[in-house]
């Protein structure tokens, strides 16, 4: 199995797994680089805690809602509650710091 095909079963199996822990009430921990996800400079592992989702009718996840806890992350409006694509929040996943940074 070639590297994206791989990466594909990796993602949808994650996506099934988050679904189902969803869809019975179990929030979700995630780990996510900062860089990326907020445009930090730095990269850094930062825990975020998913707590619902949007489907399209194929029951393809579309939107993720996650509450990120971080005094760096609260704006006016939303405080720590964030959005993000399905793939979005994967890439957000993946993209790995050296090892050592933690946020």
């Amino acid at each position: 199995m070639d590297t994206e095909s791989s990466r594909a079963e990796c993602q949808s199996y994650f996506e099934e797994r988050l679904k189902t822990d969803l869809k019975h009430g179990d929030p979700v921990f995630v780990s996510i680089n900062v860089a990326p996800a907020y445009g930090y400079t730095q990269d850094a592992v930062h825990e975020l805690v998913l707590y619902d989702a949007d489907y399209d009718d194929s029951g393809n996840t579309l939107i993720y809602y996650c509450i990120d806890s971080s005094y760096r992350s609260q704006d006016p409006q939303y405080g720590g509650k964030k959005m993000w694509s399905s793939d979005a929040l994967w890439n957000f996943m993946n993209d790995n710091p050296e090892p050592g940074y933690v946020w």
